[in-house]
């Protein structure tokens, strides 16, 4: 029975999530939700409806133009972090963004 708790805490520790840009620099550009577009807005909607091990990846540039990327139901954080910011990747490319795609969620 004792060995329980530090099965508990150990199981609890592999369950941090990523951390994110806005975790780290909350003044950073794509942290600032008032100046999203309408389309980033609805998608970050659609995005919060999904359950766990998701990510959300942002682009902005400097003229405000945006793309993004996200993903869920992965195997593992990780994963998802991946595929959200190959996701806002080729949308950034295909758009001509010239920013960075950063996780936001």
């Amino acid at each position: 029975m004792k060995y329980l708790g530090f099965l508990a805490l150990a199981l609890l520790a592999g369950c941090k999530s990523t951390t994110t840009i806005c975790d780290t620099n909350p003044n950073a550009n794509v942290c600032n939700s008032a100046s999203y577009s309408s389309n980033t807005i609805e998608a970050l909607e659609k995005f919060e409806s999904f359950k766990s091990k998701k990510s959300f990846a942002l682009a902005k540039s400097s003229n405000g133009h945006e793309a993004f990327g996200y993903s869920f139901g992965f195997k593992s954080k990780k994963e998802a972090d991946r595929r959200a910011l190959s996701e806002c990747k080729i949308r950034a490319n295909s758009f001509k963004i010239n920013a960075t795609c950063e996780l936001i969620r």
